[in-house]
């Protein structure tokens, strides 16, 4: 009985050494190299350790090697009718918290006030129909992602000036992602929003999800376009943080 506790007790400590490691160590072969700290990169691979945490038990995945809850998540955002209840909950809040007590938060996120480009300039007429370009292939396949919502609309005429924070898109990950990828749908898809900071993030998903349908397409420049504009930046846009 007393071996059997101990085997238990010694499992369970490395199983959490591990989990540990796997969630301080920085990706070598990152592409955030030359663009960030190292306490940077540290906090910006624990945000995307964090998220994949997170919908690894709400997808209730046991495998750690097996990120198809990416494609789980893309595909719960771009219902018609999303329910993404579970972003306002203490949990998802919690973890944006975190992320946002360190320093790397503002490199990625800025209050409207802080950004030169406002959403008044935005010719809503324009945006009732979008080229967006599709984050997989090559930019000469694109998405006509028709905005008839009435809410979309709405949010753009009468929260555009609330001054919660928002992903502009000058950010410095979205800088490096943009400078250090080679591939082109990758830049494209970036520069596509560079006038609409205000552009609500289940728009975005839905791009992604109608042609990210294997795993195998999950690049590092995917994962943190993921965590970062479609968790912590609609974490961001939902609750008006």
């Amino acid at each position: 009985m007393k071996k059997k506790l101990y085997f238990l007790l010694l499992t369970f400590f490395f199983f959490n050494c591990f989990n540990s490691k796997n969630a301080n160590e920085i990706n070598e072969n990152s592409i955030l190299k030359s663009c960030f700290t190292k306490n940077d990169i540290k906090n910006i691979e624990k945000g995307v350790y964090d998220f994949e945490n997170f919908l690894r038990k709400r997808y209730n995945v046991k495998n750690n090697d097996d990120i198809e809850f990416y494609l789980k998540y893309l595909e719960e955002l771009s219902e018609v009718n999303p329910k993404i209840e579970f972003l306002k909950s203490k949990g998802a809040i919690q973890l944006l918290n975190q992320f946002k007590e360190t320093s790397t938060f503002h490199l990625l996120y800025k209050r409207q006030s802080e950004i030169g480009k406002i959403t008044q300039n935005i010719n809503l007429d324009s945006l009732e129909i979008q080229n967006i370009p599709n984050p997989i292939h090559d930019s000469s396949e694109k998405e006509n992602l028709i905005i008839n919502d009435e809410v979309d609309r709405s949010l753009l005429e009468s929260e555009s000036f609330h001054d919660y924070f928002v992903m502009y898109q000058n950010n410095q990950l979205f800088s490096c992602i943009f400078n250090k990828t080679g591939k082109k749908n990758i830049k494209e898809y970036i520069s596509t929003f560079d006038d609409f900071i205000d552009f609500s993030p289940l728009v975005k998903a839905v791009s992604f999800s109608s042609h990210i349908k294997e795993k195998q397409q999950i690049t590092e420049e995917i994962t943190l376009l993921i965590s970062y504009e479609l968790f912590y930046g609609l974490i961001l846009y939902i609750n008006k943080i």
